[in-house]
Formats: C-alpha cells, structure tokens, sequence
C-alpha cells in the first residue's frame, strides 16, 4: 500500500523541485526576481568579510561592491513593473558586457543591508566561482540562483522527510509558484522557507514524541531563531516551542529563549545599519511624512485608528494579498489565470486532509499557542509594513507582500487535529497533492513567465 509519509514527499520535491528550480533560475530573466539586484550586492559583500553592512548616510545603508552588478542590473530597467515591455536580446547583451573587476562603488541596498549572512551563502559561493571563472555578471548570477536552488531543495526535502504526516501540507506550500520562483533566486527566502519547514518538521516530531526530543526541540529552535533573524517580525513564531506538551516549562522556554535572544542580538548588531526603508528606496518620500519613530508613536497614541487601518487593508486587499501568495512572480508583474488561484486553494485543502495527524494531533493548548504565534506573525508582518512603508497616521498599511506569508503558511500546518482517516481515504489525497504541481503548477510557470518576458 502507497506509504503516506514524509519519506515519499521528501524524495518527490528533491527530484521534481531541482528540475523546477534549475528551470526556472535559467529561464527567468537577470534581476526580474523581487529585489534581486539588491540580494546579489549583499551575497557579494558577504563573500567580500561585509558580513554586516555599513550605514552610508542618514537614508542610506549598503556597502563597497563591484560596479558592474549594477552596471547589468541597469540594463533591464525598462522591464520591471511593465508587463507590456518584454525581455529583447539588445537587452541581455548590453547585462551581459558588464563582467567582473570593475571599480569598487559604494552602493546603496537599504532593503537587504541589515539581512543576516546565513542564507545568502550558496549565493556567495556562486559569486566567488564566477569571479574565479572569469563569467559575466549575468552567467554568476545564474550560477548563483542555481547553487541557491539546489540548496533550498535540499533542505526543504530533508524537512519533508523528517515531517511524517505533516509532509503533505510542507510540500504543498513549497511548491506554490511565488515559494518555488524565490527558491530558484538569490533572495534570502529561498533557504528561509527551507530553514522554515525544516523547523516545522521538527516540531512535528517533538509534539509527536518521535525520536529524540533534545534533538527535536534545539533543531526546531535554532532553524526557527534562523528564520527569524532573517524576517524579524515572525516572531510571533517563537511561542511554536511553547506548544511541546511532553517537555517541562523549562526545556520549552529555552527554546523560546534561543529564538528571541539570536533575533534581538542580530537587531543590536546592525542597528547603526538600518534606515527606514522607504525614506531609502524612495526619493521623493518626505521625510516629515515617513519615520520608524513617528509611526509607532502614532500607533501607540492612536490604537483604534491603527486597528482600523489595519481592518481596511485586509479588507480592501486581502485576496490579492492571498493571490500573491500562491502564485505572484518577478516584479509582481507575472501572474496566473484566475482558475489557478481557486484550484490550487482546492488543492491546499487537501493537502490539509492529508497532513492531519495519523494519531493524537497537538494538544488544545498547543493549538491555541502556535495558532496564536501564526497569526500574531500575520499582524506583525503587517505593523511591520505601517512602519516602514506606509506615511505617518495613514488608514492603509502600503507594502504588504504576499510572499511575506510563507513561512506562517507553513506552521499553519500544525494545527490539523487528530483524525483517524482509513488508508483508502488518505491515499487518494496524498496523491493528489503530489501530482497538482507537476501536472498543473510546473508547466504553467513555465508557460506564464515566457509569455510575460519572451512572447509578444
């Protein structure tokens, strides 16, 4: 009888997630991934001892880099933002003259300044080959995406592995278009969401009892404390060990210990680094009317305004927010079909079924905690919007960002009750959650990023 575990999914998404990474990393033209220019400067000033970026002006945060990153990233400025403009050979010659050893610059990357080394390793390694081979700016980067992808799949497949029931859900979050194009890209989330499930699979195996929970208790924290330092306002995540009834308060507050202290001291460690983000990216933004400082004093003197606001934007973008989510790629420019957004929702709820637990699922107290620090990461993801990219007092919070709600996504996960579903139910729903993406999902990708970029 077909196995439903982890051990199937784990060897399903390391086979058909490398062809789609390796795909897509090479189908998808330079810098069209979100921020891309930005995470390529900070893997190159990783790989170059910058291992914390340097404030270079009141609104300004990056560092030293090569020239000619920016040099190619320029070349595609006409693309980004206008679906109506495509991809033009003229375009990838004039990316890929720029080539290695130009000028040291002092570059600005606010966005991507204060992000922690960890996940931008494979990244820089690429990076480092590149320059030792001689390749152009563009050929590193689609080394880069690619040895990023590799390694993102990787790990993502161990953490199915280890995930057992729960293996279903991971997988089908993982192979959502927005989650598996960032895994084919430069950008930090390609490990985080990897880092993410792999906490996640280790969670599973500590509220279950399965295996050792030392093991399973410091490999949940620590990939937890990763991905948090890395997106702190999922810190909300780190009331996840709480929820480990069969371990003493002690042992779950370490957890939550480790999780907190790695993230504030990241914090500390990069403060003189950080600048409020849209005074960075956008020059024309008035300082009078954006501010880190004036934000949360308006929040906390105005708390039902900030509610408010707060009840507006989902309401007003709540399903695009969904939408972007499942399924939104490069400069928010490359979308799906609407039938795909309800089909891979149907398909999320039985990837749903499928995970619940073959025996005791968490305990209600359990539920209760992670449910909590899921959605008190959504609202935090949020606030964290208001403060960085909305004017002081608005009644919309700008900038909020389907992508930000993957690794939520994936502890949501988490909180399927116990229910004894008989073999002859549960295979068909495993199944099914294992051919949607290579039936459905791959070779649409494929087929809406050509038509966005290549196809007139």
């Amino acid at each position: 009888m077909f196995p439903v575990d982890g051990r199937v999914f784990g060897f399903v998404y390391g086979l058909v997630g490398l062809a789609a990474v390796i795909a897509i990393a090479l189908l998808m033209p330079p810098h069209m991934n979100p921020d891309e220019g930005a995470h390529f400067n900070r893997a190159y000033q990783i790989g170059h001892g910058g291992i914390i970026a340097q404030r270079l002006s009141e609104r300004l945060a990056g560092g030293k880099v090569d020239r000619a990153i920016n040099e190619s990233n320029y070349a595609m400025r006409d693309v980004p933002g206008r679906p109506q403009n495509k991809v033009t050979e003229a375009m990838i010659d004039e990316a890929e003259v720029a080539t290695w050893g130009k000028d040291m610059s002092r570059e600005a990357f606010a966005n991507t300044a204060v992000y922690p080394p960890f996940f931008y390793l494979p990244s820089t390694v690429g990076i480092l080959i590149g320059r030792g081979l001689d390749l152009s700016i563009v050929s590193t980067l689609y080394l880069s995406r690619a040895l990023t992808g590799v390694v993102a799949v990787a790990i993502g497949s161990v953490a199915l592995t280890l995930a057992g029931s729960a293996a279903p859900w991971l997988f089908a979050v993982l192979m959502l278009p927005t989650a598996l194009s960032l895994s084919a890209s430069v950008s930090q989330e390609a490990l985080m969401h990897g880092f993410a499930a792999l906490a996640c699979a280790f969670a599973v195996r500590l509220f279950s009892g399965n295996g050792s929970s030392r093991v399973n208790l410091y490999g949940a924290a620590l990939s937890l404390a990763l991905v948090v330092m890395a997106r702190p306002p999922l810190i909300g995540l780190a009331l996840v060990p709480l929820a480990a009834s069969r371990l003493s308060w002690r042992e779950r507050l370490i957890g939550t210990a480790i999780i907190v202290v790695g993230t504030a001291a990241w914090l500390l460690l990069t403060s003189r680094a950080f600048v409020h983000p849209r005074l960075a990216l956008d020059s024309s933004a008035n300082p009078a009317e954006f501010g880190t400082a004036g934000q949360i004093d308006f929040m906390f003197t105005h708390p039902i305004a900030t509610a408010s606001a707060f009840i507006k934007t989902v309401q007003l973008y709540g399903v695009s927010v969904y939408d972007a989510f499942v399924g939104e790629l490069g400069w928010s420019d490359v979308l799906f079909p609407s039938w795909y957004y309800t089909l891979a929702t149907a398909m999320l709820a039985v990837a749903f079924l499928a995970s619940l637990p073959l025996q005791d699922g968490v305990r209600l107290f359990g539920a209760a905690v992670i449910l909590l620090g899921v959605f008190g990461a959504g609202v935090a993801i949020y606030v964290a919007q208001y403060v960085a990219w909305s004017p002081i007092g608005s009644d919309i919070m700008h900038g909020v960002q389907g992508r930000y709600f993957v690794v939520p996504a994936l502890f949501f996960g988490l909180l399927g009750p116990g229910l004894r579903f008989p073999t002859i139910l549960r295979v068909p729903l495993a199944l099914a959650t294992l051919a949607f993406p290579i039936v459905v999902t791959l070779p649409l990708m494929i087929r809406v990023i050509a038509h966005r970029y290549f196809m007139s």
